[in-house]
């Protein structure tokens, strides 16, 4: 594994952990989330969806989940340690 790759996935471990520290939902599932962060989850989801189909990388759309519950944090990495692996 690369260390490009071993960033990625100890970013996205070591978001998941705050965001299960923090206890729960993302900022953006609440009533009060700002208008930016519902923003950026759309684009992402749209960005993963885009890229899914192109590169049929489909086990990519197990950060969809990732990110409705504990944010953008962890599914980030998780998708660009992902998307970086080798293709056989």
């Amino acid at each position: 594994m690369s260390g490009l790759r071993l960033s990625y996935l100890l970013a996205a471990l070591l978001a998941a952990g705050f965001a299960v520290a923090d206890g729960g939902l993302p900022a953006w599932a609440g009533l009060t989330a700002a208008p930016a962060l519902v923003c950026a989850g759309v684009a992402f989801v749209l960005w993963v969806l885009a890229e899914v189909m192109v590169r049929r990388n489909w086990i990519a759309l197990v950060v969809l989940p990732v990110g409705l519950l504990l944010g953008l944090g962890p599914a980030l990495p998780l998708y660009l340690f992902i998307r970086t692996r080798k293709i056989s």
